[in-house]
């Protein structure tokens, strides 16, 4: 992020929350919600596709067991949103594991570098709080500052 700030290029960062894993881990078992997560980045889509067939380079991260952080070469909003639309879909379809069927809730927020913030560490927190407002207001999970 701090390559492309300096050279201007587009960039955009999201923060994806999925809720449900932090209870199984707690009520079930830590191995098995670990499991769960490595199933659900598997199945993502390799080059999620925007609006108009833009594909945009991104890259994705765990930044702990129950949140992901993407960030996008891109401050198109509209392609932003298709491909974390997409990316929350995938994450939203059940995991088989055994006989049992789990259902995790994707919630997604992002931020534009130069647009919301103009440092790094600053448009992660604005991606973030934007990621906890759409999982408190939103059925859809989706949120752009």
């Amino acid at each position: 992020m701090s390559t492309a700030a300096l050279a201007e290029k587009p960039t955009a960062v999201a923060v994806i929350h999925v809720e449900g894993v932090t209870d199984i881990a707690r009520l079930i078992d830590s191995r098995l919600s670990e499991q769960l997560i490595n199933l659900a980045i598997l199945r993502l889509p390799r080059e999620p596709e925007a609006a108009g067939g833009a594909n945009p380079l991104w890259y994705l991260g765990q930044l702990s067991d129950s949140m992901f952080a993407l960030v996008l070469a891109t401050a198109d909003r509209e392609v932003i949103e298709a491909c974390l639309a997409q990316l929350c879909a995938s994450l939203r379809e059940p995991i088989r594991v055994g006989d049992a069927a789990f259902h995790l809730t994707p919630y997604a927020g992002a931020a534009i570098m130069g647009q919301d913030a103009a440092k790094p560490a600053l448009l992660l927190d604005q991606a973030r709080a934007a990621a906890s407002e759409a999982g408190a207001r939103f059925d859809a999970g989706l949120l752009l500052l």
